[in-house]
C-alpha cells in the first residue's frame, strides 16, 4: 500500500521551511476572512497571490494600518461587479509591484473556476497561448491592450516562474473563503474543488480555508503519479494518507494550537469505506455515506497529532483551526 503525507501544518510555517519542489499560491474568494493569522502566514510564504473579484475587498478590510499591514495581490480577477473602486485604486497605486486587474465576463464560470484557470496558465508551457487569452480575458478599460500570454500579463512573472511552473513539484493552492455564505455557492465550490482535484492531481493540491476550518480532498488513488482510471479500477487499491497536523521538525507543545483536535471525514462525493488510526473513534473498513453513517466531531488523540486514513473513494477531510491561527493581532 502506498503512503502519502498530507502536511497542512507546513503551509503555516515560514517559507524557509518549505519542502523542496513545492510552491504555494493564495486564492481569496469573496467571503469575510475571520482566520486572519492563518491568512497572514500563508500570504508571507506564497509565491503568487490572486484575489477573485470581491475577495480583494475582504483582504483590504483586514489590513491593520496601525501595524503597517499591506497585502497586495499580483492579480485581481473576475467580472469585477463586486470589486470596490477604492480597493482597486488602493492596491494599484500603493503597491511596490504592479497589480494587474482583469475582467473575465464568462458567466458559466465561478470566481473560483476563473482563478483556477489563471493558476493553470501560470504552470503550463508559457511559450504557448495562455488559458487566460483562451477565455477572452481583458484588462480593465484604462489598460488599452489585451492579454496575450501569461509572461506579459502577470507582474513579477519571472520571480515566481521557477517555483510555480515546476511540473515535477507540487503547487499548494490555498483558497480562503467560499463556505461562509450561501449554501448553494458553498456546495458548488466543493463540487468544483473535487473536479479540479481530479483534473490536477499530479501537480496542484487544493486546500480550502473557511471561517474556522481547513478542508481538502483525500483520494483513494494508489499513487498520485498514476492516472485516475487506473487508480479507481480496483477499489482495494488504496493509499494510506498520513495527515500531519503538527510540524514534524518542531516541538509538539510549541505549535499544538495550529489545529484543534476536532476533525471530520465527509463522504460528500459518494459512499466510501474508510479506516483510521489516531482518532478517538477509529474505524476499520467502515462504510460511510451521506445517507448513512458519517464521521463528524471526531477527535485527534495521537500524541504527535498524526492521523492515518485510507479510503476506497474520494472524501473531504476537515479539521478545525486552532486559536493561534484565528487570532487577529499580529504575532
Amino acid at each position: 500500500m502506498a503512503t502519502i503525507t498530507d502536511d497542512p501544518a507546513s503551509l503555516f510555517q515560514p517559507a524557509s521551511r518549505q519542502a523542496q519542489n513545492t510552491s504555494s499560491i493564495i486564492v481569496v474568494l469573496n467571503q469575510p476572512i475571520l482566520c486572519k493569522e492563518a491568512f497572514r502566514r500563508c500570504y508571507g510564504r506564497a509565491q503568487w497571490r490572486l484575489y477573485a473579484d470581491g475577495g480583494a475587498n475582504r483582504v483590504r478590510d483586514i489590513e491593520d494600518i496601525e501595524h503597517n499591514e499591506f497585502f497586495p495581490p499580483h492579480l485581481i480577477l473576475g467580472d469585477l461587479d463586486s470589486l470596490r473602486v477604492s480597493t482597486r485604486m488602493h492596491y494599484q497605486q500603493s503597491s511596490n509591484h504592479s497589480v494587474l486587474v482583469c475582467r473575465d465576463e464568462d458567466q458559466y464560470s465561478t470566481d473560483f473556476g476563473k482563478a483556477v484557470r489563471a493558476v493553470r496558465a501560470l504552470r503550463r508551457d508559457f511559450s504557448a497561448p495562455s488559458a487566460l487569452a483562451d477565455h477572452a480575458l481583458q484588462k480593465i478599460p484604462e489598460c488599452e491592450s489585451s492579454i496575450v500570454n501569461v509572461r506579459e500579463a502577470l507582474p513579477g512573472f519571472d520571480d515566481v516562474n521557477a517555483a510555480c511552473s515546476n511540473q515535477d513539484g507540487v503547487c499548494n493552492v490555498i483558497i480562503f473563503g467560499g463556505l461562509g455564505g450561501r449554501v448553494d455557492q458553498g456546495i458548488g465550490l466543493l463540487a468544483e474543488l473535487a473536479r479540479e482535484n481530479a483534473a490536477n492531481q499530479d501537480s496542484l493540491h487544493f486546500w480550502l480555508v473557511s471561517e474556522r476550518s481547513m478542508s481538502w480532498v483525500v483520494n483513494p488513488s494508489a499513487s498520485l503519479s498514476k492516472p485516475l482510471e487506473a487508480s479507481y479500477s480496483n477499489s482495494k487499491r488504496q493509499t494510506r494518507h498520513v495527515i500531519q497536523l503538527t510540524p514534524a521538525d518542531v516541538k509538539h507543545d510549541m505549535h499544538a494550537q495550529l489545529f484543534s483536535r476536532n476533525v471530520g471525514i465527509l463522504p460528500i462525493f459518494g459512499p466510501a469505506h474508510i479506516s483510521t488510526q489516531g482518532l478517538e473513534w477509529d474505524v476499520e473498513d467502515w462504510e460511510t455515506s451521506m445517507t448513512g453513517q458519517i464521521s463528524t466531531s471526531n477527535h485527534v488523540v495521537s500524541k504527535k497529532s498524526i492521523v492515518e486514513l485510507t479510503t476506497t473513494a474520494k472524501v473531504l477531510f476537515t479539521v478545525e483551526l486552532g486559536p493561534s491561527l484565528l487570532q487577529q493581532e499580529p504575532t
